[in-house]
């Protein structure tokens, strides 16, 4: 179930990274070419990889393993195989000072990532439903955490890629685009690979007494997809004319985090990102493993999670209009209500459910239990990203955005890969009893402070006075470049537009003369 819910927020945080570096530049109302287009379907294609990738390793293998009793410590273990997407804050100095000028700064990464991604999955092709059968956790965990370092190097390439493209017109069809490609890949891997691999689900639905498409073959189709990326990205993409982007190294990284530590109210803050999912992990993430150890069928929560993938895409609008400027806690509350109000009623199903009960109200209880997730999810996501957005100190609003979603995504992301290595079979309804006090008493103590953190303002939460007068003026500097760009790059338009305009008045001016 956690993985879900970090998938959703995940997706909100990468549109909101989008939005922000677009928000301080100008929005181009021309419409979309051509080139536009194709860096468009580029950018949804490089997303694919990343969600189909991650469907199968951190979803599919979770609940195939779990099917065959895996334990609950080894499913901790597999958590922290996607751990490497909760520090992409410290590859990205490496991303921007060591690539090949001559091939292109996203592309020296993109390419080489894809094609290894490629053989790993030709790798699983011959191994992976022995090692699943073996439940051969050691091997699985180095393979799937070496595929989620890739792709969160990726990641930040597909970042870089999009705002490159699109950060100066067309952004919101960017975030689009990077959306789409996950939910498809996402779908593939995980939504479409578990029911059509499945015997059970084939022979009931398909009267098949075999899978309908192995496993392995899913394996081979995945190895096409990455090289076939590869040789797209290879052909099309062309970063010429890159502009130099303000690039963070390690140090200026030290000196914002300790900026926010040194400001009473971010360090609190701070202390309630890395907190505030410590309380849910005993049930979200075993939630699943025990549901399917009880007897409840993998197939069908595949179904019923791809039943709630569009809740994010339009809750999120709604949420966003709903709660606005100095308002945004108070969503994020809501949100953390319903969260609470799903965490015992996932403790009630965990400890009522058995293979015996009435297929048809187990499928209801367990549908209305994930749409509430992910209402509750998207509704705290996406206010606390707009919080985040609005609070962000001038000319470093993307570096103070990243940290603060870095914060908060190892925040939701160490509970989980911790609380299952101490959950057995005897005691796992005491350590969520556990998690459930937890959760009440941390917000009886931090809900004040929420509501009154939002009406702070925004010259009170300022960390530029930690990172030294050096960045402040190579800070001033780039964005009077920027600025000097933008002016540029609006003038070329109206100069393209003006020779189109003229071009079209002389092709009408000549047609009539010929007639």
């Amino acid at each position: 179930m956690i993985t879900e819910a970090e998938d959703a927020a995940a997706s909100i945080t990468n549109l909101s990274e989008i939005q922000l570096r677009a928000t301080s530049r100008r929005q181009s109302s021309l419409p979309l070419t051509g080139k536009d287009y194709r860096s468009l379907i580029i950018i949804g294609l490089l997303s694919m990889v990343q969600g189909t990738s991650l469907g199968f390793c951190m979803h599919s293998m979770l609940v195939i393993l779990a099917e065959k009793g895996i334990p609950y410590a080894s499913v901790g273990v597999l958590y922290i195989a996607k751990s490497p997407s909760s520090f992409k804050f410290l590859f990205a100095p490496i991303l921007d000072s060591y690539y090949s000028k001559k091939f292109g700064r996203r592309k020296t990464y993109l390419v080489p990532i894809e094609i290894i991604l490629g053989f790993f999955f030709l790798y699983y092709t011959f191994t992976v439903e022995d090692l699943m059968n073996r439940v051969d956790i050691t091997t699985i965990f180095i393979v799937n955490f070496s595929i989620c370092l890739l792709l969160a190097i990726h990641n930040i390439a597909v970042q870089g890629l999009t705002i490159y493209y699109h950060g100066n017109a067309h952004s919101s069809f960017a975030s689009a685009s990077q959306v789409a490609g996950n939910i498809i890949g996402h779908a593939l891997g995980y939504f479409v690979l578990v029911p059509l691999s499945s015997p059970y689900f084939c022979q009931k639905f398909f009267d098949s007494e075999r899978e309908v498409v192995p496993i392995w073959i899913f394996m081979v189709g995945f190895s096409v997809l990455m090289f076939t990326v590869a040789f797209v990205v290879t052909v099309f993409v062309n970063e010429d004319n890159d502009e130099d982007d303000l690039n963070l190294d390690y140090i200026t990284i030290a000196r914002m985090f300790k900026g926010f530590i040194d400001n009473k109210y971010l360090r609190r803050y701070i202390i309630i990102l890395l907190l505030v999912r410590l309380g849910y992990a005993p049930v979200e993430s075993i939630f699943e493993v025990m549901l399917i150890r009880n007897g409840f069928q993998k197939e069908y929560i595949t179904i019923i999670t791809s039943l709630t993938l569009p809740v994010p895409l339009f809750f999120s609008f709604l949420v966003g209009k709903m709660f606005k400027r100095h308002n945004e806690w108070t969503g994020y509350m809501l949100g953390q209500f319903v969260h609470i109000v799903c965490y015992f009623y996932q403790i009630w199903l965990l400890s009522t459910y058995n293979s015996e009960m009435d297929l048809t109200t187990s499928l209801y209880l367990l549908t209305a239990c994930y749409l509430l997730i992910e209402i509750g999810t998207t509704t705290f996501a996406t206010a606390k990203n707009s919080f985040d957005i609005r609070i962000s100190e001038k000319s470093i609003e993307g570096s103070y955005f990243t940290m603060l979603s870095s914060i908060s995504r190892f925040g939701e992301s160490w509970p989980v890969w911790l609380i299952p290595l101490f959950i057995d079979d005897d005691n796992f309804l005491t350590v969520q009893m556990i998690g459930g006090a937890f959760l009440i008493l941390f917000w009886i103590l931090n809900w004040r402070f929420l509501l009154k953190f939002q009406k702070i303002k925004k010259e009170e939460l300022k960390i530029s006075q930690s990172l030294g007068e050096k960045f402040l003026e190579m800070t001033e500097d780039h964005s009077i470049d920027n600025e000097i760009n933008k002016n540029r790059e609006v003038q070329d338009n109206r100069v393209r537009t003006s020779t189109s305009t003229q071009n079209q008045t002389n092709n009408i001016r000549n047609n009539v003369l010929n007639k």
